[in-house]
C-alpha cells in the first residue's frame, strides 16, 4: 500500500463533526489531559489533527492522529469552555492512510531535554511574562512554573553537566536552590565524584554540620507545626521535596516548646516528681525501681457500659467488611472506631490505682517515635525505695514483675554463664544459621529498641572468644567445651 500523504488535505472543521478513530496507534489512555486543555484555552490548537472520512455514524470525520489534542477539546466543551462549532485546524487524509499517518505521527516523536524545558521557562520569563501567565500558557500549576524556573536559573555550567550525563536531576534540584552561581559551582565542581556527590551529601554541604531538624521530626509531629509557627518559629521550604527535606530554622525554639507541652501533660498525672526526656532512654530508666498499679473491679453500671462498648466495637468491625475501601463510610466507621477506642483507653486508664505510691513515686515523659506523648509512671527513686515497706518486686525491662536474684553468690553466677555459653556456642558453630538468627536478632535490638546509641553503629559487629573461661571454672571435659577447644587448636594449627 502506499503512502498518498501528497494528497491530503489542510482544512478547519467544527469540533461536533470529529469522533475518535478505531485506527489511532495510541491505546493507552492518556495522560495530562487536563494541563493540555488548560494549554490550548490559552494559546489555542497550535497543531493540527489528522482525520480521515466516518464510515458511519454521527460524526462526519475521524481523528486518526492527534488523540491527546482532540480530548482535551473535549474536555474543554465539557467544562462549557468552548462549543461543537470551535474551528479544529485538520489535514483530511484517505482512509487508506490511517494507520500509517498515525503511527508515523507518534513514532517519530521526541520528548524534549528537561534542561531545554527549564530553559525556556526562564526565556518566557526573562521576556516579561509572570507565573501566572506562564503557568496559563503552557498549562500547568504555579508551583510547577516556579520550580521549572529554578531550574531553569541554575548556573548555565550545571545545565552543561546535565547535558552530558555527569549530573543528575536530582542533584541539580538540590544546588539550583542556592540564590548564587558562584556557590552552586563551587560545592559542586569542589566535590569528589562519587558518592560524595550523592543528594544527600549535596545537601549535608549546603546545611552544614548543623542537625537539621526536618518537618517529618517526631517533635514537629508532637509540638506541632503551626503551635510552632505561631510561636515565631520559621520554616526553611524545600522547592522539591517539602515534605521530607524541608526544615525548622529554630530547633531550639522547637525543643523549648516540647518540653513545655511535655512537661504539662505529666504534671496532670499527678506524680511527686515528673522527669522530662525527649527521647526515651533505657539506661536512665533501668535506674529507677518500677511498681505496678493496682486495677479496681468494675461495678455493675461499668460492665454493663464496657459491655456495650465492646459490643459497639465488633459491630464497627463486621461492617469494615462490607463497605468500599477508602469510601466516604469507611472513613465515617474509622472516625467512630478510633473515638470509641480512645474513650475505652481512657476508662481503662481510670481504673488503674496507685495508692500511697504517687506521694514518692515519678512518672519519665518522653516522645516517642511516632510523635506522641509516652509516660513510665510508678518510678521510685533508689532513695525512696525504703518507703515502699520492702516489697520485693520491680519491674523488668518489658514492665513484667520480676524477682530479685535474692543473693545468689557471684561465682555461682559466673559458672552458670559459663556453662551456658559453652553450650550455645558449640551449637551454634554445628549449625550455623543459630548465629545469623542470633546477629540479626542483636542487630534488631541495637536499631529499634536502644534509641540513645549512634545511628551509623547499627551494622558494627565484634567477635569476642570465650575458651579462656572455660579451664577457669573447670569445664574442659564437657562435651560442649571439648568440642570447642579441639576445633580452636585445629583452626590454630591449620
Amino acid at each position: 500500500m502506499s503512502i498518498q500523504s501528497n494528497n491530503a488535505q489542510r482544512s478547519v472543521l467544527p469540533l461536533g463533526d470529529l469522533a475518535l478513530s478505531d485506527s489511532n496507534v495510541r491505546k493507552v489512555s492518556p495522560r495530562l489531559i487536563e494541563s493540555l486543555a488548560a494549554s490550548i484555552l490559552a494559546s489555542g490548537l497550535l497543531q493540527n489533527l489528522v482525520v480521515i472520512p466516518a464510515k458511519e455514524g454521527q460524526a462526519k470525520y475521524e481523528v486518526s492522529a492527534g488523540k491527546r489534542r482532540y480530548l482535551a477539546l473535549m474536555h474543554l466543551y465539557a467544562a462549557g469552555d468552548i462549543t461543537l462549532d470551535y474551528a479544529v485546524p485538520v489535514l483530511i487524509d484517505t482512509s487508506e492512510n490511517a494507520t500509517v499517518s498515525s503511527l508515523v505521527e507518534n513514532f517519530h516523536k521526541e520528548d524534549m531535554h528537561p534542561i531545554d524545558e527549564y530553559r525556556a521557562f526562564s526565556t518566557m520569563s526573562a521576556e516579561g511574562l509572570s507565573v501566572d501567565e506562564i503557568a496559563l500558557t503552557v498549562g500547568v500549576t504555579n508551583q510547577s512554573v516556579i520550580k521549572r524556573l529554578a531550574l531553569g536559573d541554575a548556573a548555565p555550567e550545571l545545565h552543561e553537566e546535565c547535558l552530558q550525563g555527569r549530573m543528575s536531576l536530582e542533584q541539580l534540584k538540590i544546588l539550583c536552590q542556592l540564590e548564587s552561581h558562584e556557590k552552586q559551582k563551587s560545592i559542586w565542581f569542589n566535590t569528589p565524584e562519587g558518592w560524595h556527590r550523592s543528594p544527600q551529601h549535596l545537601r549535608s554541604q549546603i546545611r552544614g554540620e548543623v542537625a537539621v531538624v526536618t518537618l517529618s521530626h517526631k517533635l514537629v509531629k508532637f509540638v506541632g507545626l503551626d503551635a510552632y509557627k505561631e510561636n515565631g518559629g520559621s520554616v526553611s521550604y524545600d522547592l522539591f521535596e517539602p515534605d521530607s527535606e524541608s526544615v525548622v530554622s529554630d530547633a531550639d525554639l522547637l525543643n523549648t516548646l516540647a518540653v513545655s507541652k511535655l512537661s504539662a501533660l505529666a504534671d496532670g498525672l499527678g506524680w511527686a516528681w515528673t522527669e522530662i526526656a525527649l527521647d526515651r532512654d533505657w539506661q536512665t530508666l533501668q535506674g529507677f525501681r518500677h511498681v505496678h498499679s493496682s486495677k479496681r473491679a468494675l461495678t455493675e453500671p461499668e460492665t454493663a457500659m464496657v459491655e456495650l462498648w465492646e459490643n459497639r466495637q465488633s459491630e464497627l468491625e463486621d461492617l469494615f467488611q462490607t463497605v468500599e475501601a477508602d469510601s466516604d463510610e469507611e472513613a465515617a466507621l474509622s472516625a467512630e472506631l478510633d473515638e470509641l477506642n480512645a474513650v475505652m483507653a481512657a476508662f481503662d486508664g481510670q481504673l488503674h490505682e496507685w495508692g500511697k505510691v504517687k506521694e514518692i513515686g515519678g512518672v519519665y515523659a518522653y516522645v516517642d517515635t511516632d510523635g506522641k506523648a509516652g509516660f513510665s509512671e510508678g518510678l521510685i527513686r533508689k532513695q525512696d525505695a525504703a518507703k515502699l515497706g520492702g516489697s520485693t518486686e520491680e519491674n523488668g525491662e518489658n514492665g513484667e514483675a520480676v524477682k530479685k536474684d535474692n543473693g545468689i553468690p557471684t561465682s555461682l553466677k559466673e559458672y552458670l554463664a559459663s556453662v551456658r555459653a559453652s553450650v550455645v556456642q558449640a551449637e551454634i558453630v554445628k549449625n550455623p544459621r543459630i548465629g545469623v538468627v542470633l546477629l540479626c536478632h542483636q542487630l534488631v535490638m541495637n536499631t529499634f529498641f536502644k534509641p540513645w546509641q549512634s545511628q551509623y553503629k547499627y551494622l558494627d559487629v565484634s567477635l569476642a572468644k570465650h575458651t579462656d573461661t572455660l579451664g577457669k571454672h573447670g569445664l574442659e571435659e564437657m562435651a560442649s567445651s571439648a568440642y570447642l577447644l579441639a576445633l580452636h587448636e585445629k583452626l590454630q594449627g591449620g
